[in-house]
């Protein structure tokens, strides 16, 4: 009866799991995030330096904290990231400085970091423990679908609260921050063995170093935070592209949404397009994003909407299978600290791109710096998909 009802909770970690992926990317403010930095007079470069800064933060707290999660307990990090979640609103709505606002990427950046890899960890611990790690990349997918929903579904809101006053998204957005505390609560910590909590930073440095040493985990983790970098600098530079052909502000909210549900789409078929496909093919897929960039920078046209519309459907069509990838190759034992290993990847190449890319936008046409983004995207995503292929071991269970 006892083990009966553990896996009866542990089956509500799935449903709570979709729910707090929805709330986490529920982001009010994230159409209105540009402007909101022009009303405070602030530039491209100020906006671009304020993301480097949630990035690097990210980048340097993202294995520990991954490593905490498998210490102390994942459902232990997942509170503490929903805490920080609207304490960095807070501050963010508060401010009208570059330096507050750096304050507030920082906060919001640890709180991210809590929560990444240790929700991915925990749906697949809670699955192996109920036997249904097949089932992994297909709810994992379900969950990056339920995150493009809520930000899509955000975005619009975002936009007409903003139209009242460019400060709503950040209050409103702060009530539904404090929403997602009780749902991280009620999850259940599956049984499994933890971590040392000796040695921590040894640990971590041992982790890191055997996982971008092992020749079946690495490709895939360089990969993933490629493609997340690359698309996230995107992400930001299509709204000035917006601007440039002539699109008005109050329309910024609807494309952010188009943009979020495009990429659920591509996160509800990922499992299905792996299975028809095959993982590796589909992966193959992910070189689109070159082309797509390469357009954007060679012409201004509205007409091109409906192409970058198709970038997040790419980007969240590989990410399951390069997550299920990993988590495949890696122990339970250490599980979060890898997931987050390979989402510090991501905010590796957001610091080394991201402000580059921010200054070139200030000096020179946008279209050079789309163009500069496409050819450093096709060099390295060749070289990891070359690697990948010739490594390739088919594990999907």
């Amino acid at each position: 009866m006892e083990e009966n009802n553990g896996m009866r909770l542990l089956k509500h970690n799935i449903p709570l799991f979709l729910a707090q992926r929805f709330l986490c990317d529920f982001l009010l403010i994230a159409p209105i995030l540009i402007p909101f930095y022009q009303y405070n007079r602030l530039g491209a470069f100020a906006f671009y330096l304020s993301q480097a800064v949630y990035a690097l933060t990210v980048f340097v707290m993202e294995v520990p904290s991954g490593y905490l999660a498998d210490v102390i307990g994942r459902r232990k990090t997942l509170i503490i990231g929903a805490l920080l979640f609207p304490l960095g609103l807070t501050v963010y709505a508060l401010g009208s400085s570059l330096p507050v606002f750096l304050a507030a990427e920082f906060v919001l950046a640890v709180g991210h970091s809590m929560r990444s890899g240790s929700d991915s960890a925990m749906l697949y611990d809670s699955l192996k423990e109920l036997t249904r790690e097949t089932e992994y990349a297909s709810i994992e997918g379900r969950g990056n679908q339920f995150a493009r929903i809520g930000t899509g579904i955000a975005s619009i809101s975002g936009g007409l609260l903003a139209a009242l006053s460019m400060r709503l998204p950040f209050w409103f957005n702060i009530l539904t921050g404090l929403a997602l505390i009780p749902l991280v609560v009620a999850m259940t910590e599956p049984e499994r063995k933890k971590a040392s909590g000796q040695n921590p930073l040894q640990n971590i440095l041992r982790i890191a170093v055997e996982s971008m040493k092992n020749p079946d985990i690495r490709p895939f983790i360089l990969l993933l935070g490629l493609i997340g970098s690359v698309s996230v600098i995107a992400l930001w530079a299509y709204f000035m592209y917006y601007q440039s052909v002539g699109i008005p502000l109050a329309l910024f909210g609807v494309l952010f949404a188009a943009f979020q549900f495009s990429g659920a789409l591509g996160a509800r078929f990922s499992s299905v397009v792996a299975v028809k496909a095959g993982p590796l093919r589909l992966l193959q897929g992910s070189l689109l994003i070159s082309p797509i960039l390469l357009l954007v920078g060679l012409m201004r046209s509205p007409w091109l909407l409906p192409l970058i519309m198709f970038h997040p459907f790419i980007w969240n069509l590989t990410i399951p299978v390069l997550l299920q990838q990993i988590n495949l190759r890696s122990d339970s034992q250490v599980r979060a600290t890898v997931l987050s290993l390979a989402n510090m990847g991501v905010s590796f190449g957001y610091v080394l791109i991201g402000p580059v890319f921010g200054r070139i936008s200030d000096r020179l046409p946008l279209g050079y710096c789309f163009i500069f983004l496409s050819f450093v995207y096709l060099f390295f995503a060749l070289v990891l998909l070359s690697t990948i292929r010739r490594r390739w071991h088919i594990r999907i269970e």
